[in-house]
């Protein structure tokens, strides 16, 4: 009867051992700069290593910190900020600004016909006079009328002068 009673204490013992090791865990899981004697041990060197980390830090842009929520807010609010850049609510949208246009096709012509009358590099364009003559203005450059021939042979004008 003796026997079977510590049998049964055993059997109760064994099961709560089993069922502190599951919540305890195997301490060989833990990474290998944490020291593992024991749970205790296992604690504070995690503790330690947690008190030492960057964690949260509105100052710095670092890869082993972040900032607080209201930091990233803030940043994130900025920068729509910067890109609405003053925008009418209705029009401070990709999608708002698809929708303007597609409900008013003047307006992508407007911009088609803008886009139209700038000098081009990759292809040859018409303009008119005036539009040729506020071109030439906008950059300093010279007219074919004030420069003249390129063609012109100086050298022969010289040398007809110099003998007239």
């Amino acid at each position: 009867m003796l026997e079977q009673e510590l049998k049964d204490l055993v059997d109760l013992l064994a099961g709560d051992y089993k069922a502190i090791i599951g919540m305890i865990g195997n301490l060989s899981a833990l990474p290998a700069d944490i020291t593992k004697t024991s749970l205790v041990a296992a604690l504070t060197s995690l503790n330690t290593k947690i008190a030492n980390a960057a964690g949260i830090n509105d100052a710095v842009k670092a890869a082993n910190s972040t900032w607080s929520s209201n930091k990233i807010q803030g940043s994130i609010d900025a920068a729509v900020a910067a890109l609405v850049n003053g925008a009418p609510a209705a029009l401070d949208t990709l999608k708002e600004l698809a929708d303007q246009m597609a409900a008013d096709a003047s307006v992508l012509d407007s911009i088609a016909v803008a886009l139209g009358k700038r000098v081009r590099v990759d292809q040859a364009q018409t303009f008119t006079t005036t539009e040729q003559q506020q071109a030439r203005d906008n950059i300093g450059a010279a007219s074919k009328a004030d420069i003249g021939n390129p063609s012109f042979d100086f050298a022969a004008y010289y040398t007809q002068k110099k003998s007239a």
